[in-house]
Formats: C-alpha cells, sequence, structure tokens
C-alpha cells in the first residue's frame, strides 16, 4: 500500500508540474500572437495619410482598430470561457425570466414599447424619453429581452481588471448600478467579484423606473443569486440588493443624496437619457476612490466624460473604436 501511495504522490506532484509547464507555455503563445498582431495595427496606423474630412478618419482608423480589436475581445472571450463559473450569470438570466413571466397582452404591449426604445434615431427625431415607455409589461420583456446581454457586457468589462487589488482590505463591497434595471449589469459584475473572492456584498440599483423594477424583481433576484452562488461557487455569501429612484438628467439635489460605493456600473443605459454634467461630475467626484464601469451601444455619451472636470488626474480606459463602446474610469489612487 505505501508503494502505492508514493507512487499516487508523485504522480501528482508530475501533474501540477505539467500543468504549471502549459500554463507558461500559453502565456507565451498568447503574448507572441499578441505582439504580432500589435506590430501589424502600429504599422497600419501610422501609415494613415492625413485628411480633413472626419468621417474619413474614421473610416481608415476602424479599418485597422476593428481587425485589432476584434482578435484581442476573442483571446478574452477564450481565457474567461476557461472559468465554468461563468454559468452563474446564465443560470441567473434563465431563473430570472421564469420568475418574470409575461400573458399575451403583456407581451403585445410590451414589444412595441422595446421597438421604440431600441430605435435611438426614432426616438431623437421625435424628442421621444425612454422613460415614458418603461411600464410594468416592458419590464419583464426587457428581462427576457436584455438581461444576458448587459450581464455579459459587464462581467466581461469587470473580468479585465484585478479588482482585488482595487480594494485589498475590503470583506465587504458596495456596488452600485446606474440605471441598472433589472439588476443585470449587477449580476455580471457580481459573478466576477464572486471569482475574486468577495462574499459579501451591499448592491443598489438606481433606475429612473426603480418603483417596476424592483416590483418585478426584487423579490427574486436576492434568492436566486443566493441559490446560484451556492450551486456554482459552493458557497454561502452576504447580499442585499434595494432599487432606489434616480434621474439621471437632473443635478443632485445635496451632496448627501449622492450614492457612494466601491464600483459602480452603467450598461446600455447612458443611450436613453439626455448626458447631465452635472449629473456625472457629482457621482464621479464625491466617488474618488471607486472603480466606474460603462458600456453602452453609441460612441457619443462615452466620449462626454472625457470633458468632465471630476475625471482629471483620474487615469481612463477608453475602448471607443469597437462595440459596444466601453469606458472605465479608475480610483484615483492608481
Amino acid at each position: 500500500m505505501e508503494a502505492y501511495q508514493k507512487d499516487f504522490l508523485q504522480l501528482i506532484d508530475f501533474k501540477e508540474e505539467h500543468l504549471l509547464y502549459n500554463l507558461d507555455r500559453l502565456r507565451e503563445y498568447l503574448l507572441a500572437e499578441f505582439q504580432a498582431k500589435k506590430e501589424k495595427a502600429v504599422a497600419d496606423i501610422t501609415k494613415l495619410k492625413p485628411d480633413t474630412d472626419p468621417a474619413q478618419v474614421r473610416h481608415d482608423v476602424l479599418h485597422v482598430s476593428i481587425p485589432f480589436t476584434d482578435f484581442t475581445r476573442h483571446m478574452q472571450d477564450k481565457l474567461t470561457n476557461v472559468f465554468h463559473t461563468k454559468q452563474f450569470y446564465v443560470n441567473v438570466t434563465n431563473d430570472m425570466i421564469n420568475a418574470a413571466k409575461m400573458t399575451e397582452e403583456e407581451i403585445s404591449v410590451a414589444k412595441d414599447n422595446f421597438n421604440i426604445v431600441c430605435n435611438y434615431k426614432k426616438r431623437r427625431e421625435n424628442n421621444l424619453s425612454c422613460e415614458d415607455l418603461y411600464n410594468e409589461a416592458l419590464v419583464k420583456y426587457l428581462v427576457a429581452k436584455t438581461f444576458k446581454k448587459s450581464a455579459t457586457d459587464t462581467y466581461n468589462l469587470a473580468s479585465c481588471f484585478p479588482v482585488k487589488k482595487y480594494f485589498p482590505e475590503k470583506k465587504t463591497l458596495k456596488v452600485a448600478g446606474i440605471g441598472g434595471g433589472p439588476g443585470s449589469d449587477l449580476t455580471g459584475l457580481l459573478n466576477y467579484l464572486l471569482e475574486c473572492g468577495y462574499s459579501s456584498f451591499e448592491c443598489t440599483v438606481y433606475d429612473f423606473n426603480a418603483v417596476n423594477w424592483g416590483k418585478v424583481c426584487s423579490s427574486s433576484l436576492v434568492e436566486i443569486i443566493k441559490k446560484q452562488t451556492q450551486k456554482v461557487f459552493r458557497r454561502e455569501i452576504e447580499i442585499s440588493i434595494k432599487w432606489e429612484f434616480v434621474d439621471m438628467k437632473k443635478d443632485w439635489e445635496s451632496k448627501e443624496a449622492i450614492p457612494q460605493a466601491d464600483v459602480f456600473s452603467t450598461c446600455w443605459a447612458l443611450n436613453e437619457c439626455f448626458f447631465s454634467e452635472n449629473f456625472w461630475n457629482g457621482l464621479i467626484e464625491n466617488n474618488k476612490e471607486s472603480l466606474f464601469l460603462f458600456v453602452d451601444g453609441e460612441s457619443d455619451p462615452i466620449q462626454r466624460f472625457q470633458y468632465l472636470e471630476s475625471v482629471k488626474g483620474r487615469k481612463l480606459a477608453y475602448e471607443d473604436l469597437e462595440n459596444p463602446r466601453r469606458l472605465t474610469i479608475f480610483p484615483s489612487h492608481l
């Protein structure tokens, strides 16, 4: 028996060495592949000739940037697909869809409103506000249509950064979704934070339609997240989620009214309302040590952040030459 035990212990050591060797080999291979793509992209972008037509300039830049960003996004997906724990937000999505069942009449009404919400051009031409379209039927419909996409996009952005290094002493993280709807981007963010080892969260979803979102989602989301954490991560968590009203078009009534959190996410919400510099200046200025994650379908609202007084001196990461557009504002100590 001792001989078998000894042989098996040696096998364990060998398997560990094998794994570490292949991790080093994979790292070397991916970095070499990235370097080659990087050199080509740099060479191509420096070859571009000056042009006075802004539209032509953007076209030429996109011709270079899209293949490179597609490559890096694909590489990121391959790496994160190793984590089977991504199943967490998929499971939460499915459970939320089952919890928000709709009648045929609700689906018919919601479809019409949904088509208007998604038609940016028509909304601009007719000066339509999305806020007037968000009834309970549309809220349920959006859970089915958009929950997974928002969760995926937020997870993909958050997982690019070593969040644990940003908040090394934090045992309980305060997490906030601005324009967070049903808590979909919150779910994607929590997926990554759970992978980072966090197990205690105070979450708030801020939204103009907090009443409808809370009515549809508040009774189910916490329990679903707890259940899926136990199923996927095999551990218990402490978590609270509440929905609170916020109007992103207006100034803050007072400094005390401005939310405080460690991590903020805004996913596919900037395009649905007018951009208020005072709103975002107040929020960012009063959360100097927070991480802000933005995902949106249009370039204009993402670009506006660079002109805000509150972001001066802070590290920013723009990803504006791909879709979806993304922006990260880092804690000021970095």
